[in-house]
């Protein structure tokens, strides 16, 4: 297969045509921090955490939905990519609202960037929580709409999807029934990848 050459923080890598720049970034071991991001899934690039600049433009790009070109310049840390990350991750704080969990995913993320405050608030007081299922608890309050869910179920029947315009926008199942009545197998696809605690196993304490 045809290979691509670029440079990632002044590493040259060689990957195959259509691979991504983070996956390309991870062959070179530079980690970018993601948060929507599902292996094996069609890249959401929601949650923006793996933008990265590019040489010549101004523009910062998601790195897990675009793909590498020859000759392609990757900057992962430049101070603009650093600032939209920081800014990014404000915003996903305040979606996720207070946290007492210690292995909270988001919690750590962001003290990985160097924030621990968010300046901003979300008003979550129309969605409530659903607890109709004997298997999946759902609690609105804590989402980030990161889309892990819906990439994750997706994978054999779209039972979960984004759902709504603007600030009422959530997650929904068959487009508003309650998880009991919705056509969920119980297969707990979507209990893996939510990081935020928005989806939990009934009876558990997240």
């Amino acid at each position: 297969m045809p290979g691509v050459t670029l440079t990632i923080d002044g590493r040259t890598a060689r990957v195959p045509e259509g691979t991504s720049i983070l996956d390309a970034a991870r062959r070179v071991g530079v980690k970018l921090p993601t948060m929507c991001h599902v292996n094996g899934c069609k890249p959401r690039a929601v949650c923006r955490m793996c933008v990265v600049a590019l040489g010549g433009s101004l523009r910062l790009v998601p790195s897990c939905a675009t793909t590498v070109t020859e000759g392609m310049q990757v900057q992962t840390d430049t101070p603009e990519v650093e600032t939209a990350r920081k800014l990014l991750m404000e915003f996903m704080l305040a979606e996720h609202g207070e946290c007492d969990d210690p292995n909270c995913a988001i919690e750590r993320l962001a003290r990985q960037l160097g924030v621990y405050s968010t300046r901003f608030q979300m008003d979550k007081s129309l969605q409530e929580d659903d607890f109709s299922s004997k298997f999946i608890t759902v609690d609105p309050e804590n989402c980030i709409l990161c889309d892990r869910c819906v990439q994750a179920c997706g994978k054999d029947q779209q039972v979960i999807v984004r759902a709504g315009r603007g600030r009422s926008v959530a997650i929904s199942f068959d487009t508003g029934l309650s998880m009991r009545d919705a056509a969920c197998t119980d297969c707990g696809d979507c209990l893996s990848v939510c990081p935020a605690g928005a989806l939990a196993e009934a009876g558990s304490d997240v």
